[in-house]
């Protein structure tokens, strides 16, 4: 069993992690950036475009920047201090490519997987109110 100080995620040493459902920037005026597979996949049921990035400590590749720096770029960091620590290693890897990203924080709960299971909650607490 992994250190729970250790790593959580390891890739092959020297070779970059891939964003996951990057084929989404090609045909999206907006993206927002989340930390995993889990949080894209609430995006996508919230109805927003989203790319994950696989770890907090990922970094997207140069060609991909370049095409980032072209669209709005929201970014949905976890309430974690590896979130703020993504949010702050993007911001700059974007902008030194003419790109500009806005913080995103969810409204409620620590990422934004948590956010819809807590929404999905709050909504069906409304449902059966309002019947």
């Amino acid at each position: 069993m992994p250190d729970a100080k250790g790593p959580r995620w390891m890739g092959l040493s020297g070779i970059r992690k891939p964003v996951f459902n990057s084929d989404v920037i090609q045909n999206a005026k907006t993206i927002y950036v989340c930390e995993g597979a889990t949080d894209v996949l609430s995006a996508h049921e919230l109805g927003v475009s989203a790319i994950g990035l696989l770890g907090s400590a990922s970094r997207v590749a140069p060609d991909l920047l370049n095409v980032l720096a072209r669209r709005t770029v929201f970014v949905v960091p976890d309430n974690d201090p590896a979130g703020a620590a993504m949010l702050k290693a993007f911001i700059v890897d974007l902008e030194r490519v003419g790109g500009k990203a806005i913080e995103k924080k969810v409204p409620m709960g620590s990422d934004l997987n948590d956010y819809l299971v807590l929404k999905r909650k709050t909504d069906a607490g409304r449902a059966t109110r309002g019947s």
